[in-house]
């Protein structure tokens, strides 16, 4: 599968597009508690990454506002690993 993602401007809705944010949290491989530093906006829009592979919203974890809570213990980020997040924030008029 390839995916190409860009941007045009216009007069469109305003955005604001988040690239390779790093959640906030403990990479120890126990900790199934990360957090962004914006609620992702629509929540579907959060791209997750683990290691450069992504994760699936709703099976690998959950995501609260801003808060990302992974299923369990054998998806949550052990030390060495590399979580990067890609997400909109949306302007709700």
């Amino acid at each position: 599968i390839l995916l190409a993602y860009y941007r045009l401007s216009g007069s469109g809705t305003p955005e604001t597009l988040i690239d390779d944010e790093t959640p906030q949290g403990t990479i120890n491989g126990t900790n199934l508690t990360f957090t962004l530093n914006a609620a992702p906006n629509p929540v579907v829009s959060l791209e997750l990454y683990k290691n450069g592979v992504l994760l699936l919203q709703g099976v690998d974890y959950t995501l609260s506002g801003t808060q990302i809570n992974f299923a369990n213990q054998s998806v949550t980020p052990v030390s060495g690993d590399v979580l990067c997040a890609y997400y909109r924030i949306v302007a709700t008029p």
